[in-house]
């Protein structure tokens, strides 16, 4: 999820790209940034305005790794809870199992014994 810059924002940056030094004015560029001179104010407000953008950056920067890290948080406990939810369907599926298996070894013992009739009158249904 990106948020755009807002107007006020976008216009700032522009004016601190403008005054950055660029990578066509060759490595010189950002020394003479910092050489004192008449260009002293110039060089200072230049310096003043990439740090300001730089605190808001990082302050944003800030708020989105926050946000991410609650998310996280969110999903690791929703991936538990159901990863417990499928642990107690497996184990309600191997009770109703067995049980089918118990029933099913008590109605052919019940066969083989000849008491079927009465047997089969007490059992539940087949599922």
């Amino acid at each position: 999820m990106t948020r755009r810059l807002g107007e006020r924002r976008r216009g700032r940056l522009q004016r601190v790209r403008a005054l950055a030094p660029r990578p066509e004015h060759g490595l010189d560029c950002a020394v003479t940034l910092l050489r004192p001179g008449p260009a002293d104010d110039a060089q200072a407000r230049t310096l003043r305005a990439l740090a300001d953008e730089n605190a808001l950056l990082a302050r944003e920067l800030g708020r989105v790794q926050a946000r991410c890290t609650h998310w996280r948080a969110d999903a690791i406990a929703h991936a538990e809870r159901l990863e417990a939810a499928l642990m107690r369907t497996r184990a309600d599926a191997i009770g109703k199992q067995t049980r089918i298996a118990m029933l099913e070894d008590a109605l052919r013992a019940a066969t083989t014994n000849g008491a079927s009739d009465d047997l089969q009158d007490r059992l539940p249904p087949r599922i």
